[in-house]
């Protein structure tokens, strides 16, 4: 069994309860000033093997010592689905959700512009690296979080290991947000960096250079998270151009 009490660093911190020797779970006892920049001490040099470090997000005055949208009991019963599969699923259930005919099936489709009804497929892995500065300073900028350690070979797995529950009014399981995040990660070079209690932020070190580029990634967004395009700028079309070049992905759900 795996357990880690304390990282390497100048943090006081302990474990959550219920999150025991499986999951590793450690969070330091108050905010961090410089979390991102421990954050990034901890990606360059693990504090141990098979951990990983996350920012936790309490802005919102939800963090309790026991944070209810941490549920270590989907470990148990979710296993990693496969990604095509989910985001294709999870695609669909918007459509239901959002209306299928009249006024609401045409805001629908002003949405999924241009693609349709239909999704569309995996986006093209990307290939020209971002600047490492504006990279770093996404991450340093972060301060007065939350640092956490969790049991995990990349950051990707955090979702599923801790059972995060925040993908408020959507049919996510945490396993199945990890897998499509393990993909990103391949793909886009996209790290977990923050997590909150209905929101999620990733640093991306390849992100799409263009227009191009960047429209069927900003279709697995609306997959995965819809609230970014339904209750932001309205449609995939408009959206994927915020993330020609840009260095963090933020996604929240309501």
């Amino acid at each position: 069994m795996r357990r880690y009490e304390q990282p390497a660093i100048e943090v006081a911190g302990h474990r959550i309860a219920g999150h025991g020797t499986e999951t590793g779970l450690w969070v330091s006892d108050a905010p961090v000033e410089d979390a991102g920049a421990a954050w990034l001490t901890i990606a360059r040099d693990p504090v141990a093997p098979g951990f990983v470090a996350v920012l936790i997000d309490e802005s919102d005055g939800s963090w309790v010592e026991e944070p209810d949208w941490f549920e270590p009991g989907y470990l148990a019963s979710d296993a990693d689905a496969d990604l095509v599969s989910t985001l294709t699923s999870w695609w669909e259930d918007v459509l239901v959700d959002e209306g299928d005919d009249g006024e609401d099936g045409e805001l629908v489709a002003e949405e999924t512009a241009p693609f349709g009804r239909r999704f569309p497929g995996l986006a093209p892995a990307t290939t020209r690296d971002a600047d490492q500065g504006a990279v770093q300073r996404a991450v340093v900028e972060r301060r007065g979080f939350r640092l956490a350690v969790v049991a995990g070979e990349t950051t990707a797995d955090v979702p599923g290991a801790v059972g995060w529950l925040g993908a408020v009014n959507a049919d996510q399981s945490p396993s199945a947000m990890s897998t499509v995040l393990r993909s990103w990660e391949q793909r886009f070079g996209a790290r977990l960096v923050v997590l909150g209690r209905d929101t999620m932020e990733l640093l991306v070190t390849r992100p799409p250079a263009t227009a191009a580029e960047a429209l069927p990634i900003a279709a697995e967004h609306y997959a995965f998270c819809f609230d970014n395009i339904s209750q932001g700028v309205g449609s995939i079309s408009d959206y994927s151009s915020g993330l020609v070049g840009a260095v963090a992905w933020s996604f929240w759900w309501d």
